[in-house]
């Protein structure tokens, strides 16, 4: 198998298909067993992203996030990224 750093880099379409690991959760009405392995769409993700990180504020960097009042360690995001300020 290849390194994945080997792969050329190329920017994900909202199609483009993620691989995850589905895991076990206890405390659902039918849990998983077996950790499997399952796959979404970049467009999922985002969605899931933007749905359970509301409030993010969004930056053109990280200097400008400090400019703004934020210090290391809280999060910001620059477009669909989301950053740490470091």
């Amino acid at each position: 198998m290849a390194e994945i750093s080997s792969y050329p880099l190329k920017a994900p379409k909202l199609g483009d298909l993620l691989i995850f690991t589905e895991t076990y959760d206890a405390s659902e009405a039918t849990p998983v067993v077996g950790n499997p392995t399952k796959s979404m769409t970049v467009s999922s993700l985002k969605s899931l992203t933007q749905n359970t990180l509301p409030g993010i504020v969004e930056y053109a960097d990280n200097a400008a996030a400090i400019t703004g009042g934020l210090v290391v360690g809280q999060r910001y995001r620059t477009g669909d990224l989301l950053k740490i300020v470091h």
